[in-house]
Formats: structure tokens, C-alpha cells, sequence
């Protein structure tokens, strides 16, 4: 029954901090300074060839993140605009947007002739051209198979996870020109709550129980743990606040 009691006095106490923080968050004092635009434009983007001679266009996932529309460049709104009416949505609806510029390029394809027509195929294409006697005309039929992946890597194993964006058309002919992304980062809550089972092992063994309000990077709450030395129940009271989000 004590627990109880400390979770709801716990709760009450986050309530309050909320009703008290809560208009600091919602109305934005200061004015909002824009050191540098985002454009749409992915700038650092490394492109590699697989071993089987396809090209990879990779970029570090935190190119082109923003938090609000004011952080990017007039071009860059005015094109996600035309997307965000294309997909019928609001601005605050779209989460991330990304476009690959792609170039198909070959030379001396060798034609077969079947009947009146022209035929080249291979494993991607297929192309026909029946020739009339005023010109004639092509049907082309192309099966591209588009490549997408997200994966992260470290320099060693110790070292700092780094995210990548792997974008690659599976065909050796295909070149990416170019890699348009925005994403916007999702806001984080400032009030949360959080309870957690907990046992603890050093010079005596505790289990228990603890509930925790969370404020920002902040943590304030309490709880209950039972000491297996003493054989009792004790009331704890905890602060946190993260420093390193690895």
C-alpha cells in the first residue's frame, strides 16, 4: 500500500512540473536563429562498386536532418511542398523525403531480327524496333530491381556506432547522379513517466521496484527495495540525468 501511495505522490509531483514547464515549452520566447540552411541537396554522398559491378551511392544518416521546415533552404520548401500537396498532407505529416537521380546508359547493343523486328534483350531489358515504311517504332520493356538499406558500422570495436543510407539499382549499367533527403527529427517529450523492476548486487543484494518522472534528459522518483541482509523494505528516493547517449 505504501508503494502505491509513493507512485500517485510520485505522479502528482510530475503533473505539476509539467503544468510548470509546460508553457515555457509551448510558447517560444526567443526567436529562432538559423545559423546555416539545409538544402535539399545530399552534399557528401560516397559511391562504391560491388562485386558484382553494381553502384552504391551510401551517405551517413545524419546528413540532412532538421528539427522545423524554418531550418531549410526556400528551394528545399518549396520542393516538399509540391510533394506534401502531391500526397495530399500537411507539412507536420511527413516524417522523411528522398529522391535518387538515376542515369541507364549503354552503346552497341546487338540486335537479333525476328520477322519484321529488331529484337535486343538481356537480363534487365528488352528492346524492339519495327521498322515501316515511313520509320518505324521501338517498345522497350525494363525490369529494374531498386536496392534500399540502412545498417550501421564501426572503425573498431570499441568505437562509436556510425549509421549509413545504402541506396543501388542491381544493374551494372545504372549510375546515381544524385541523393535529395530531408528528415526531420522527431520531437522528444519533456514529461514521461517510467517504472521499472530493479535489483541491485554489491555488498548486500536488493530487489525492488522503483517509479521515475522524466523531465527532459532528467529523472526524479523513488521507490521500494527489499534487502535480503536486513530482511526489510526501504524507501528510496532517485535523480538521474543522462549526460552520454551512446
Amino acid at each position: 500500500m505504501k508503494i502505491i501511495k509513493s507512485i500517485l505522490i510520485l505522479i502528482l509531483l510530475g503533473v505539476c512540473a509539467y503544468l510548470y514547464f509546460n508553457p515555457k515549452i509551448e510558447v517560444e520566447k526567443e526567436p529562432y536563429y538559423i545559423k546555416e540552411y539545409v538544402d535539399q541537396e545530399v552534399k557528401r554522398v560516397n559511391k562504391q562498386i560491388d562485386e558484382q559491378g553494381f553502384e552504391h551511392a551510401v551517405a551517413r544518416a545524419v546528413e540532412n536532418v532538421v528539427k522545423r521546415y524554418e531550418q531549410l533552404s526556400d528551394s528545399a520548401q518549396i520542393e516538399l511542398d509540391s510533394i506534401n500537396n502531391l500526397l495530399n498532407i500537411s507539412r507536420n505529416q511527413l516524417k522523411e523525403w528522398r529522391s535518387y537521380a538515376v542515369t541507364l546508359e549503354d552503346s552497341l547493343l546487338r540486335a537479333e531480327k525476328i520477322d519484321d523486328t529488331f529484337v535486343y534483350s538481356d537480363k534487365w531489358s528488352e528492346i524492339k524496333f519495327t521498322p515501316n515504311e515511313d520509320a518505324g517504332h521501338f517498345s522497350l520493356k525494363y525490369d529494374a530491381k531498386i536496392n534500399y538499406a540502412e545498417y550501421w558500422k564501426k572503425s573498431w570495436f570499441l568505437g562509436k556506432k556510425k549509421h549509413y543510407i545504402d541506396f543501388w539499382i542491381e544493374d551494372p549499367r545504372a549510375t546515381v547522379n544524385g541523393v535529395k533527403r530531408i528528415k526531420f527529427e522527431p520531437n522528444k517529450p519533456f514529461l514521461g513517466l517510467q517504472i521499472d523492476a530493479v535489483s541491485r548486487v554489491g555488498k548486500n543484494i536488493e530487489v525492488g521496484g522503483e517509479a521515475l518522472i522524466k523531465l527532459g534528459n532528467g529523472k526524479i522518483g523513488g521507490g521500494y527495495m527489499y534487502s535480503f541482509d536486513n530482511e526489510s523494505w526501504n524507501p528510496v528516493i532517485i535523480g538521474k540525468y543522462g549526460l552520454i547517449d551512446w
